[in-house]
């Protein structure tokens, strides 16, 4: 009885648990991001091609987390809810990945 009531509460706390860590993954980006430019304006090239390393890799985890919640969100309704539209996590992702394509920042040319 532990076991299923312990199962309930992860499947129900999925896109929780999910959206917790894209915080986190974005938190240390941006932590990244900042040691980056300090190592640079410093003279620390290493530490800059180690924090551009780590940026690279977090900033990869959060586009797959983009991903991933759509589905997590369907999957925390449980059998209990009838789902309408079954292709919801997938127009989800072509709108979050629209969106994030045309509001990157376009570089200028120097």
């Amino acid at each position: 009885m532990a076991a299923g009531a312990i199962e309930k509460l992860r499947s129900e706390q999925l896109a929780k648990a999910l959206r917790d860590d894209y915080a986190a993954f974005n938190l240390a980006a941006i932590g990244y991001t900042m040691l980056h430019t300090t190592a640079l304006a410093l003279g620390y090239p290493e530490t800059a091609a180690l924090a551009e390393r780590y940026l690279t890799d977090y900033a990869g985890f959060v586009q797959q987390l983009n991903q991933l919640i759509p589905d997590a969100v369907l999957h925390d309704f449980g059998r209990d809810v009838p789902i309408v539209d079954q292709a919801a996590p997938e127009q989800t992702r072509q709108t979050i990945n629209r969106i994030w394509r045309a509001t990157a920042p376009r570089q200028e040319a120097a």
